[in-house]
Formats: structure tokens, sequence, C-alpha cells
């Protein structure tokens, strides 16, 4: 669980994201839970982009613990 603010959040995502430019996003694996109104699970391919954005957000919640990144 992330405990930072809202406002804290807010500013990680803008700092992670600034600078990079639009890209698109490939999808390795898609999967669902059995029941219609429960959960839809997207695997991305890893991408440049996505591992600079992972780091940096990683850097502003470093106190959370590890998370290995696997998109």
């Amino acid at each position: 669980n992330i405990t930072a603010s809202e406002d804290a959040m807010r500013k990680a995502i803008d700092e992670a994201v600034n600078g990079i430019e639009p890209f698109t996003v490939m999808y390795k694996n898609v999967e669902y839970s059995s029941e219609w109104s429960k959960t839809l699970y997207i695997q991305f391919l890893q991408s440049r982009q996505l591992t600079q954005i992972y780091k940096s957000l990683q850097d502003s919640f470093k106190d959370i613990g590890e998370y290995s990144f696997d998109p």
C-alpha cells in the first residue's frame, strides 16, 4: 500500500512522465476472472519508456519496498 498523499502521488507521476513523448504500449497477455464484474489483467511488453517511468516512480516511492517490474 502507498500511504503518500494524492498530491504527492500526482507530483511523482508528473515528474515520471515529464519529457517522455507519447508512445504505443503493446500487450503481452490478457487475463480476467470468471466473474464478469471482476478483475481484468493486462500484461504489457517492456519498453524503454515504461522502464523509465517505473524507475522514476520507484525513486519517488522507494520507502514502500521492493517491486519487480513486469509490466
